[in-house]
């Protein structure tokens, strides 16, 4: 069978990728690999952790800051540079075609050849898959030259034969955009609760382009902000099957809310943290039957109550254990 390696940053793109392996291949075909190359932050490696703990596929780990020390790039710890907070049309409209701020030197493809390697050494005598989250909005006016379609196309051919024809470089994105992306991973169930996609750390999940989804259709450059917490509660639940669920039991929900807006309010927010936190603690240390009168208080019925009470929600996740989570999207 083949296996299959996809590069994870813990965002939005590398997560639909291994939600596209897993579809294709099967959990126990697939891996994950994450570099820390010195950026800012470590939200992103803590993100593929939990992706990859979702899925329960192997995680792998690699450190390549030390390359990347003599780089100014705005992205990396040790930088002079401020991030630029624009989508990459806005600044290819300001600046012209070429490389963004954001651009770290060679990362692409210094981290396929961190997996193609990694590939040889674990799978050694199979056909084996990397999925490379790269898509159209990154090629956009060489934004990221090492996301080009030419770039992506010879390292695809030095991979293959650098190892013998036995490892392959995927791309399911180069034709498609951000919101092809995001529409790809709906479709899939792709745990988008479990992503960080912010160059930055702090609480705040500003997608790095615009893209839509389901009830926000014509708008583009949207603000996402994604809030997470962990709150202690009990229900019992009214089922028509005997189930240890219908007496009274506790959880430690962890809930996920997803706001989004075009603009931003008089105070530079989508929806104050502090207002997501308010509706969320009605469930904490309460019976959900008490606060959800008349509706039986699944998880599924739990997160469809707090989207709908949230200004500008338009996705919520309950997880009740490790294996077990349910999502409205609006």
């Amino acid at each position: 069978m083949k296996k299959a390696i996809i590069l994870s940053s813990g965002g939005v793109d590398s997560t639909t990728c291994l939600s596209v392996a897993v579809n294709a291949l099967g959990a126990e075909n697939v891996s994950t690999a994450s570099i820390f190359y010195g950026q800012k932050h470590k939200k992103e490696l803590d993100a593929a952790r939990a992706v990859a703990a979702y899925y329960h596929v192997p995680h792998y780990e690699f450190d390549l800051a030390q390359i990347m020390q003599y780089s100014n790039c705005s992205l990396l710890s040790h930088s002079t540079e401020s991030i630029v907070h624009k989508s990459y049309g806005e600044q290819i409209a300001e600046k012209g075609a070429g490389k963004v701020s954001t651009y770290v030197p060679f990362r692409n493809g210094l981290m396929i050849s961190v997996a193609a390697s990694l590939a040889a050494g674990i799978y050694e005598e199979e056909e084996t898959d990397i999925y490379v989250g790269a898509h159209g909005d990154d090629a956009a006016g060489e934004a990221y030259a090492d996301c080009s379609p030419r770039f992506l196309k010879a390292m695809r051919e030095a991979v293959a034969v650098g190892t013998y024809g036995k490892v392959h470089l995927v791309f399911p994105f180069a034709d498609k955009n951000k919101t092809g992306v995001v529409a790809e991973g709906l479709k899939l169930g792709t745990p988008y609760e479990l992503t960080w996609s912010c160059y930055e750390g702090g609480d705040t999940r500003l997608l790095k382009t615009g893209w839509k989804t389901r009830g926000m259709e014509g708008k583009d450059n949207m603000f996402t902000v994604t809030k997470r917490m962990e709150i202690s509660g009990a229900h019992f639940l009214r089922l028509n099957y005997e189930s240890k669920c219908t007496s009274m039991h506790g959880h430690n929900w962890i809930v996920t809310v997803t706001v989004q807006n075009d603009k931003l309010d008089e105070n530079g927010m989508v929806v104050d943290f502090t207002k997501i936190k308010d509706v969320v603690n009605l469930f904490d240390h309460r019976c959900a039957n008490d606060i959800m009168e008349g509706l039986n208080p699944t998880a599924e019925n739990m997160a469809k109550w707090l989207c709908d009470r949230i200004p500008h929600c338009i996705r919520v996740a309950v997880q009740e254990t490790e294996g077990n989570t349910a999502v409205y999207e609006k």
